[in-house]
């Protein structure tokens, strides 16, 4: 599988994300090889090998964490961490969707 620039532009726009031409290009090439290496993890023999863990098995089991309340970040620290703010509200940049 090779990510195209119309699929990595898309990408980018559904994470909000905003990258120069360079770094684009250079993030093409590197998520590509990446994706090259992951195509060959499916060649590899393993319905002999037993998995180390489960995720499904605590699900099956019933055995879940506990479902603990917690409270919540104060306002004002989560205020503080906010890059644009008005009033008590942080704002973020609103975005057209990506086609």
């Amino acid at each position: 599988m090779k990510l195209t620039s119309r699929e990595f532009d898309r990408i980018a726009g559904l994470s909000m994300l905003e990258f120069s031409e360079q770094e684009k290009a250079d993030l093409l090439e590197d998520l590509n090889k990446l994706l090259s290496e992951a195509e060959k993890l499916k060649n590899l023999e393993v319905s002999n090998e037993e998995p180390l863990i489960n995720p499904s098995a605590s699900i099956e089991s019933g055995q879940l964490r506990e479902d603990s309340p917690r409270k919540p970040l104060p306002l004002q620290i989560v205020l503080e961490n906010a890059p644009v703010k008005r009033e008590s509200f942080v704002v973020v940049k609103k975005r057209a969707y990506v086609k």
